[in-house]
């Protein structure tokens, strides 16, 4: 017996206005082996600052690894600096590698955009709070210096990305409502027309 097959948008879970992936990213994927490989995102301006942020972020830490500490509130201000710089990079990395690797278009199930934006909120004002703190005890050392300068850079890459995401989000924000109000209106076209009784039968006839 031969069954229908079901809506591809029902089955992942999508919304049925929703694109599906090999719509979203036709002409844009190169495989590697068996691993399929976003190259738009790869070229973005996105995953260039992903990727710069992650730089920046792990060009500090070695600077802070190396520097000598001077008193004990400093061996705490920069340990709480090096924190900051490592988990910074690895995140960074993370999501360029999962968005790259288009796992983010396949769990469609909540907003990315909005979600990036509030882990960049978060780690760029406790990134700058650890920057400010280095800065006020450099003891004239070249590498705590050189750790402020990458740190404050990281920081003002991340300000950058929080901005393009936003724009981001609030662009697909608009492109879902626009295309929901658009496969209402398709839904409503395709329905047949209300039952009304015939003329005849609502006809007054004289006596």
């Amino acid at each position: 017996m031969i069954m229908a097959a079901g809506n591809p948008s029902q089955d992942s879970g999508a919304k049925p206005w929703q694109l599906d992936d090999g719509q979203q990213q036709a002409g844009n994927v190169k495989r590697v082996g068996p691993v399929p490989v976003d190259m738009s995102h790869v070229k973005s301006l996105v995953g260039f600052l992903q990727i710069s942020i992650a730089v920046l972020s792990l060009i500090s830490y070695i600077c802070i690894d190396s520097m000598v500490y001077c008193t004990w509130f400093s061996f705490k201000g920069f340990g709480f600096f090096a924190t900051m710089s490592m988990s910074t990079f690895l995140t960074m990395l993370l999501w360029f590698v999962l968005e790259s690797l288009m796992v983010c278009q396949k769990l469609n199930f909540t907003t990315w955009h909005l979600w990036e934006m509030v882990v960049l909120g978060i780690y760029g004002v406790l990134y700058f709070i650890a920057v400010i703190v280095i800065a006020t005890q450099i003891c004239g050392q070249s590498a705590v210096g050189a750790a402020v300068f990458f740190g404050f850079a990281s920081v003002a890459a991340m300000g950058v990305y929080f901005y393009f995401s936003f724009r981001e989000w609030k662009l697909t924000e608009s492109l879902e409502a626009r295309r929901a109000q658009q496969y209402q209106a398709q839904q409503q076209a395709d329905q047949p027309p209300p039952y009304t009784p015939a003329d005849t039968m609502t006809t007054a006839y004289p006596l």
